[in-house]
């Protein structure tokens, strides 16, 4: 697909892909079909502030991160999938923002059909007083 849509020769892509892969940025997964996604075996950057990192890794935090330690696989919400990375970054974002913090009339976050509890752990690590994490199951 990467080869039709931008015409680049299929051998240097291939050479790109097996270089993330070795360097542990993509991973190959399969789920009824082989596909790539970005790994979680080592510390990955969500938005400005969150990082989400394995447990068994170790990542050095500036001031102003906010690491979570979530398991890779251990259940939906790692931070991998494309809903979960933006909400990660909208949480984010609006707790950067002093104004929305200040007048803000909730003070409770919900993570309904969670499955680690990212967002709502996300959530409290960013100054909500009062987050809960829900499992559909």
């Amino acid at each position: 697909m990467v080869v039709a849509e931008t015409g680049a020769d299929r051998k240097v892509v291939k050479a790109a892909i097996k270089k993330l892969v070795c360097e542990g940025v993509l991973r190959y997964s399969f789920l009824g079909t082989s596909f790539l996604e970005i790994s979680m075996d080592k510390p990955f950057r969500v938005s400005k502030r969150i990082v989400i990192k394995p447990p068994d890794k170790t990542y050095i935090a500036d001031g102003n991160d906010i690491v979570i330690d979530i398991k890779s696989g251990a259940a939906f919400g790692d931070g991998g999938h494309p809903s979960t990375y933006l909400v990660l970054r909208v949480l984010d974002s609006m707790f950067s923002s002093s104004n929305y913090i200040k007048d803000m009339a909730l003070s409770k976050a919900l993570d309904v059909g969670t499955g680690t509890g990212i967002l709502a752990i996300a959530a409290a690590k960013l100054g909500m007083k009062n987050a809960t994490g829900h499992a559909l199951f």
